[in-house]
């Protein structure tokens, strides 16, 4: 420990003590030792004692001096240590394999996005090892940016699935620099192609309910007719309330309040499934759904809990891919190509009501989409008749002289 002269001296401009800690940092320790305030001069000429100030005697001036000193020695050690103790993890950090710091962010993904966002992710993830391999992670060179775009390309991906995985990628390298204090790593995205959403027209909506109330009707086998009932429930459910597929899939049936016209969208535990606004929401319950769910519930036995239940009080489908892919099969029976079951009814519907001239403000409600620019991205505009326009453009059949425009030779 500095002697005594060595670690104090008074700042009688700013009136207070200050500390001289040699050793505490590298540098040019004897001619530039770290300093920190230490207390005022009040502080050090007097005590606060239950009766008021009390001045202090030499003796336990420098006491207190020396306590304080001391503290504040232990302090910056402390600091320094942990300092010291952060740049060695950091240096862990970034000698480890990406490999190992995909897994930590997808073990971390995991915990709060869906499964099918996490699966989305780990496949863009064995898509990165399979192109580039593993290896450590401030060890990326920029040849990988246009070794990963060739890749996807050779795979034969579209421009919005190479999209897709490179911002999935791009998402780790930038949950790297926060997490693992990696160098920023920019990967070149291709050229994102805006698609209209591919829908279902309105006779095809018709064809496959038609289709579900026959089969339902000719079916005798007992499991086949539980498939398909639980088909038609999640179709007529899309139909008449635009509700996503992992909505329908985790509804309840004791959120379904037919008497209120109103089916509530709440967090499911049991399934490990959320709203997607992260908030309780709630669908209006159209006259033409209000009728079909009276009837259906009259069909249900007492243990039944789920909207699409196996008839034993379990949801009859495992997943909502589960609960999509007998619409795929569906499509292909029918000969209905493009829309992907069941977010296609979804945007067929707001298609439909766009067109049919409702207000957007409204579908967007309808929709629960916090932008109206998401509402209008679905609305598919190849189908809208535009001649009924042109004719309106009468200025084209006037002739140049009643425009007051004459031509010269």
């Amino acid at each position: 420990m500095p002697r005594k002269k060595e670690r104090f001296s008074k700042d009688k401009k700013r009136q207070v003590v200050r500390g001289f800690f040699h050793g505490v940092h590298e540098g040019p320790i004897k001619n530039h030792p770290m300093r920190r305030d230490l207390c005022s001069f009040d502080e050090l000429l007097y005590k606060r004692t239950k009766k008021g100030k009390k001045k202090r005697t030499e003796r336990e001036q420098e006491n207190y001096l020396t306590d304080l000193w001391g503290n504040k020695f232990k302090e910056l050690e402390d600091e320094k240590r942990n300092k010291r103790e952060k740049e060695e993890a950091i240096e862990n950090t970034r000698s480890i394999s990406i490999q190992i710091a995909m897994q930590k962010w997808l073990d971390e993904i995991q915990t709060y996005r869906s499964p099918k966002t996490h699966k989305d992710y780990v496949g863009s993830v064995n898509y990165y090892l399979d192109c580039i391999g593993d290896h450590p992670i401030n060890d990326f060179k920029n040849p990988y940016k246009i070794d990963l775009k060739q890749f996807f390309v050779n795979k034969g991906f579209s421009e919005a699935t190479q999209f897709k995985h490179i911002m999935n990628i791009q998402s780790f390298f930038n949950w790297a620099v926060e997490n693992l204090d990696c160098k920023p790593i920019k990967l070149k995205k291709p050229r994102k192609v805006k698609k209209e959403p591919v829908i279902y027209s309105r006779s095809e909506l018709g064809k496959i309910e038609q289709y579900l109330e026959k089969m339902l009707k000719d079916i005798q086998s007992k499991r086949s007719k539980k498939s398909k009932q639980n088909q038609l429930r999640a179709f007529k459910m899309a139909k008449e309330t635009a509700m996503r597929g992992g909505e329908i899939w985790s509804l309840l049936l004791s959120n379904i309040r037919i008497a209120e016209r109103k089916i509530l969208l709440r967090v499911n535990t049991e399934l490990d499934w959320n709203p997607k606004s992260k908030e309780e929401e709630w669908v209006p319950i159209s006259k033409f759904l209000a009728a079909f769910l009276e009837e259906d519930l009259k069909t249900r036995a007492p243990e039944e809990q789920w909207f699409l239940d196996n008839g034993r009080g379990q949801n009859y489908y495992s997943s909502e891919e589960k609960l999509a892919r007998p619409f795929t099969l569906m499509n292909r029976k029918l000969g209905i190509l493009g829309p992907k079951p069941i977010h296609g009814i979804r945007a067929s519907v707001i298609t439909h009501l766009l067109e049919d001239g409702h207000p957007p403000q409204k579908v967007q409600k309808l929709a629960r989409h916090k932008l109206l620019s998401t509402t209008m991205g679905y609305f598919n505009t190849e189908n809208l008749a535009v001649h009924d326009l042109v004719d309106t453009i009468s200025i084209a059949h006037e002739s140049p002289t009643a425009l007051g425009v004459s031509y010269k030779e």
